[in-house]
């Protein structure tokens, strides 16, 4: 009698990778091999939605609690909900996520020269500093001379201060992407004395949790929503994923996505 061909199972290896990365979403704290296998398998906006949204710090592992107190605290500066702030980076992963801090060796690990970068949301906030950057901007072009009188054609042109040009072209760039960026700010702003007052209070907060805190530099973006801070952060994973050689550097799709619920 022929012998019968031994039955196919569909538990294949597709399956088992679905398994492998639904586990490893589930880590607060994946190490950097693992979130390359992340990268590798998951839309960099799924990865910057997961980290962004939800989990806790690695600076702050061990001390829950403190992670707590630390975003009240910024909150209060802010007038935001604890809710609206976020850790990321090497703070957040225990290595850098930052595309240009890699190297042959690996990602630059978690240690007392690493920053540590903040996300806020605040809507309020960027709506503020868009009404400085007009303040801004008139009072610099009020004042240029050839700007006083009206073109007496359309391809009459002006020069004007190329530094002056600059901090407007850097700041309009950032409302264009719903962020602001502190050193893009004035000194002597309502604005920028918040982000001052900011460092001072995160500084103390940190020097009460336990190595690898405190953090050699605090940094923090704000932004108008969420959904800009996922997609700088979808964008900078993607970078990511370039100089690990997941993507070639001309690539435009996405990492392999894998179907999870295949």
């Amino acid at each position: 009698m022929a012998k019968q061909p031994e039955s196919q199972h569909p538990t294949s290896t597709s399956q088992e990778k679905a398994l492998e990365v639904y586990e490893l979403l589930a880590k607060d704290h994946p190490t950097e091999e693992e979130f390359r296998v992340l990268l590798k398998h998951v839309s960099p906006g799924v990865l910057a939605k997961r980290y962004l949204s939800t989990g806790l710090p690695f600076v702050f592992k061990d001390q829950p609690h403190k992670f707590l107190a630390f975003r009240e605290a910024l909150a209060k500066i802010f007038s935001v909900r604890p809710q609206d702030i976020a850790v990321m980076g090497s703070a957040r992963f225990g290595f850098s996520t930052n595309p240009g801090k890699q190297s042959e060796a690996g990602a630059k690990q978690l240690d007392h020269s690493s920053d540590m970068d903040l996300v806020i949301v605040s809507k309020t906030f960027v709506d503020q500093s868009l009404s400085s950057f007009a303040e801004y901007v008139f009072s610099v072009l009020r004042n240029e001379e050839s700007l006083k009188s009206d073109a007496k054609k359309p391809t009459d042109t002006v020069q004007l201060n190329k530094e002056h040009m600059l901090a407007a072209r850097r700041r309009a760039k950032g409302f264009s992407f719903g962020y602001v960026n502190p050193s893009d700010l004035e000194d002597g702003t309502a604005e920028k004395q918040l982000f001052y007052d900011m460092k001072r209070e995160a500084g103390t907060q940190l020097f009460g949790t336990a190595p690898p805190g405190p953090i050699n530099r605090i940094g923090a973006w704000v932004y108008k929503d969420w959904d800009s801070a996922e997609r700088m952060y979808e964008f900078s994973f993607r970078q990511l994923a370039r100089a690990w050689k997941i993507l070639s550097p001309d690539d435009t799709e996405e990492p392999g996505e894998i179907n999870l619920d295949d």
